[in-house]
Order: C-alpha cells, then structure tokens, then sequence
C-alpha cells in the first residue's frame, strides 16, 4: 500500500512511503486431520520438527524392574511412538521469524493416500465395467482393453 502525503507551500515536498504486509500468502487447511501451529523458527518446537529425517515422537513408559529392591520399583524410559510423528504439509512466514505451519500426524496423512489411491482403484473398475456394458450395447469398443 502507498502512503502519500503532498506539503504546499514555499518548497513542494513530495513524500511516498511503502508499507508492506509481513504475511507472505494465504494458508488453508488441506487435510481433514490437520492443525495449525504458530511458532518461531529459532524455538525446540521449529528444531523438532525440522529434524533431519523429520520428526520423531518420543513418549514415556513406567518400566518395573525385574527385581524388587528397597528403593523405586521401576523408572521411566523414553520410547518411540510412531503414531506422533509430525509431517509438514505447508507454511507461511507471518513475521520475523514467526512462521504459521499446517501440521498432520504422518500415520493419518500416510492413510489418507492411501485411502485415496483404493478409491481410484475402485472407480477405474467401476468405470471399467461401464464401458463394456456401454459396448455392448452401442457397439464401441472398450478403450481399456488393448486391442
């Protein structure tokens, strides 16, 4: 947007600002499971995620000792949980340093795929079907035969 203010009298000063808007474009949700998270791209939740090989999910579990001892009875221990792991599906700079990221477990985006890809499969058939009835009856001949 321009700013542009115009001073009269003895000196004629012309003065043009530009303002601009920090939001580099428009973010909507694609995925029917997804959310959006703001943060910073210096923060542990930006260093999560980007991880080389991408996020991994960690989750904690009581672990009893074999044995029994005077002291505790067992200890937590850190273990993986797959079905947390984080995939980026978009973001968008808001400002400074501050992104706002369209975030989707992996285990749902990977089942959305292929969910999508078993409907197509059945469409094709269906289609399939539908154009040898359609054959038949007008005489065409099938274009997903090879012939």
């Amino acid at each position: 947007m321009f700013n542009t203010s115009y001073y009269r009298g003895g000196d004629v000063t012309n003065n043009n600002t530009v303002k601009i808007n920090a939001v580099t474009g428009a973010i909507l949700k694609n995925h029917p499971k997804s959310w959006f998270e703001r943060f910073h791209l210096t923060s542990n939740r930006a260093k999560a995620l980007f991880k080389e090989g991408g996020h991994e999910a960690f989750k904690e579990v009581w672990k009893k000792w074999d044995f029994v001892s005077s002291g505790p009875d067992g200890r937590y221990v850190q273990e993986r949980d797959a079905d947390k792991d984080i995939t980026i599906l978009q973001m968008v700079i808001c400002g400074d340093m501050e992104v706002m990221a369209e975030l989707v477990y992996t285990k749902d985006y990977v089942n959305v795929i292929d969910d999508r890809d078993a409907r197509i499969r059945e469409l094709e058939k269906e289609l399939e079907k539908a154009y040898q009835v359609i054959g038949e009856v007008v005489d065409k001949p099938n274009p997903f035969t090879k012939e």
